[in-house]
């Protein structure tokens, strides 16, 4: 789990370290799998909690900012 928090504090504007190994595919999943259940606990519908996560890993593979 450190490694989605690093790459996640790396993503973040104003951040200076050094930047954060990429997540591999299997922690991406993970992630993935995780905000999708988290936004559908939020009562978000199943296409708009699909949408989150996958914006969420869209931001986590992307440039940092």
């Amino acid at each position: 789990m450190n490694g989605v928090i690093e790459c996640v504090r790396a993503r973040l504007p104003g951040h200076r370290e050094g930047a954060a190994p990429p997540l591999t595919p299997g922690q991406l999943k993970l992630v993935r799998t995780v905000a999708e259940r988290e936004a559908r606990q939020l009562d978000i519908s199943e296409g708009q909690a699909g949408l989150l996560a996958d914006a969420m890993i869209g931001v986590l593979t992307g440039p940092a900012a």
